[in-house]
C-alpha cells in the first residue's frame, strides 16, 4: 500500500518531524522532505529521476537523494548529457517541452538502471523574461501580462510534470511500488506574484491529488511538496502535501 494509505498524513508529518527532518511543525526543507518521504515509502538506494535538477531546489534534491544512496538521473536544458557527479548522479540533457526528448531520456534511464522508482518533478517554465524591455512585468496584473507567461507555466510546468509522471507511472504500476513528488509553491493557496503563477501551481496540486487516488490501488505514492522560501543553496521551507 502507498505511504499515505498506510499511515495517513498527520502520522507521516509526525514521523518526519521525529526523524529530525522538520524545521518547525510542518514547515519543511524540500530536500529533506523528499528524502524523508522516499526513505519512509521505499527505503534508500533506489533509482530516482529529478526533472529540472541542474540547479536550485532540484539540484539540492538530487544531491540529497544521491547522498542517501539513490542512483539519480537529472534532466534539464542546461544539463551536460552523460556527465556524472560523484558516480551517483547522471545528467541527461532534455527540454521538457519536447515530448520526444522526454521519452528518450526516460528510455535511457530504463536501459541503464532498469526502472524508475522515484520521480521528482521540479522543472518549471515562465520565470524567464521577468524584465521585458527594461520593465519588471512578473507582478503585473493579469490584463497586462503577455499570454506567453501563461503558456510557459503550463507547457514547461504543469504539462511537463504530467507527461513525466505518465512515463514513470507505467513502470511503477507494473512493479506496484514507487513515489512521485511534484514540487509546488505556496502561490497555489494565496495570491503571490501573478495569476498565471498561482493558477498553474494550484493545477499542480490538484493534479497530484488526483494522481494519488488513481495510483493508490497499485501501491504507488504521489505527493506534492510546497516551497515557501528559497535560500542561495537552493533549499527552502515548505509544507507537506495531503493528497
Amino acid at each position: 500500500m502507498p505511504l499515505a494509505a498506510q499511515w495517513g498524513w498527520p502520522q507521516l508529518e509526525r514521523v518526519i518531524r521525529d526523524a529530525g527532518y522538520g524545521l518547525r511543525q510542518i514547515r519543511l526543507n524540500p530536500t529533506f522532505s523528499v528524502i524523508a518521504i522516499a526513505t519512509l515509502a521505499l527505503g534508500i538506494g533506489k533509482v530516482a529521476v529529478v526533472t529540472g535538477g541542474t540547479f536550485g531546489v532540484g539540484r539540492g534534491i538530487a544531491s540529497g537523494l544521491a547522498q542517501h544512496g539513490a542512483r539519480v538521473f537529472v534532466t534539464g536544458r542546461s544539463a551536460h548529457d552523460g556527465a556524472a557527479h560523484g558516480g551517483r548522479i547522471t545528467c541527461l540533457r532534455c527540454d521538457h517541452r519536447m515530448d520526444t526528448e522526454v521519452t528518450a531520456a526516460f528510455e535511457r534511464v530504463a536501459e541503464e538502471a532498469g526502472k524508475i522508482e522515484i520521480l521528482v518533478n521540479n522543472v518549471w517554465g515562465g520565470y524567464e523574461r521577468m524584465v521585458e524591455d527594461g520593465v519588471f512585468t512578473w507582478s503585473n496584473p493579469f490584463w497586462e501580462q503577455g499570454i506567453w507567461r501563461w503558456d510557459a507555466m503550463f507547457s514547461a510546468g504543469v504539462r511537463a510534470h504530467y507527461y513525466a509522471s505518465q512515463l514513470a507511472a507505467k513502470s511503477m504500476v507494473a512493479s506496484r511500488s514507487g513515489l512521485i513528488v511534484n514540487i509546488s509553491f505556496w502561490a497555489a493557496q494565496k495570491h503571490i506574484a501573478n495569476v498565471a503563477y498561482g493558477t498553474s501551481k494550484a493545477a499542480t496540486d490538484k493534479m497530484t491529488a488526483d494522481m494519488a487516488v488513481e495510483l493508490q490501488p497499485y501501491g504507488v505514492t504521489a505527493v506534492f511538496v510546497s516551497r515557501i522560501s528559497k535560500d542561495r543553496e537552493g533549499h527552502g521551507g515548505g509544507t507537506l502535501a495531503r493528497p
